[in-house]
């Protein structure tokens, strides 16, 4: 009883009005005139907008393997490791509860099961551990060895998860007005998955993530939904971080006592991407009915897409998590 999202004035498959071509070809076909495109919605009268409506029938599955260890020792000191493999597939995405129509709305009224995938909260391995260690207090090696290296205490974290899965969107499509499946609503399509290719690029610059040769719309009948890409098929980037703190008590005597603590993020100085970009906006798109009047084919007639390009900045990581930073603090405790 998940909440998806859906365009209930969505076209429809099949020929409604009875003229021999698919509603949603035709749709295509209207090219901007938006009296043409109203007409082949079923709440037409409302003009050719999207009507958001909730439904509670989305559904999803996990299964999950969950490990932890702890241990114990020293003057209080512990140790804790924890491991996760899970698999969470949806058919919605799970990450957006505005209740608006965005690209996880369902694609097709007549194919729920269209959007099926992995979920954008899925992660497939998951580890994390900390440790709180308590050094010895050195009292019997002396005031100077006791005060300087004795009670020191370190605190460590380290987190490691697998990426999020990336779903690629086509975008908008040169001289196409609603997409290339004829829905009326661009924003939930996708391109179609070239076999054989890898979803990670390799090689190159580090912030290339997916493989460009991975996905395209050339070949895309017009109108129709069943070749879409999977939602969630592709792994982003993944996350590795450890971060230490020393600290050491040192009293100063009455009811004053202080702290001194060097802190580090990131200790190993990892480059963790974010914000892979997804939406593959193709350029020189030709269409299949290329003449002599329509040297790059016209859309407004076209039954499918001849040939198209992938930009250069599909598929790279727009920013990344920080770098390492090292603080040096001190406090005071009045008790």
């Amino acid at each position: 009883h998940l909440m998806r999202r859906v365009d209930i004035n969505q076209v429809p498959a099949g020929d409604q009005n009875h003229n021999g071509t698919s509603d949603r070809l035709e749709y295509v076909h209207c090219g901007a005139d938006a009296a043409c495109q109203a007409a082949l919605r079923p709440f037409g009268v409302f003009g050719n907008n999207t009507i958001n409506f909730w439904r509670n029938n989305g559904t999803s599955k996990y299964k999950s393997l969950q490990t932890q260890l702890n241990s114990r020792f020293g003057r209080g000191s512990q140790f804790q490791v924890s491991y996760t493999w899970s698999d969470l597939t949806a058919d919605d995405p799970l990450t957006d509860s505005s209740g608006g129509i965005f690209n996880g709305a369902m694609t097709d009224l007549n194919n729920p099961g269209l959007d099926r995938g992995k979920a954008g909260i899925h992660r497939k391995h998951v580890v994390n551990s900390s440790l709180v260690w308590h050094a010895p207090s050195f009292e019997n090696r002396g005031r100077f060895v006791s005060s300087v290296l004795g009670d020191w205490s370190l605190g460590g974290v380290m987190f490691y998860a697998t990426g999020v899965p990336l779903t690629i969107y086509t975008g908008g499509v040169s001289g196409i007005a609603g997409g290339l499946a004829g829905t009326g609503y661009e924003g939930n399509q996708r391109p179609i998955r070239v076999p054989g290719q890898s979803c990670r690029a390799h090689g190159g610059r580090k912030e290339q993530w997916l493989n460009p040769n991975a996905w395209t719309i050339t070949g895309y009948q017009l109108g129709t939904t069943g070749q879409m890409a999977k939602r969630g098929e592709c792994e982003g980037p993944s996350f590795f971080e450890v971060d230490l703190s020393f600290y050491k008590d040192i009293r100063l005597g009455g009811k004053l006592n202080s702290q001194l603590r060097i802190e580090v993020f990131n200790v190993t100085n990892e480059t963790n991407f974010i914000n892979v970009n997804t939406t593959l906006s193709p350029t020189d798109v030709r269409y299949n009915n290329v003449d002599a009047s329509h040297p790059n084919g016209d859309p407004t007639t076209a039954t499918s897409v001849l040939s198209s390009k992938v930009p250069l900045t599909f598929g790279q990581a727009q920013a990344v998590r920080d770098p390492r930073q090292i603080q040096i603090g001190f406090k005071l405790f009045f008790n």
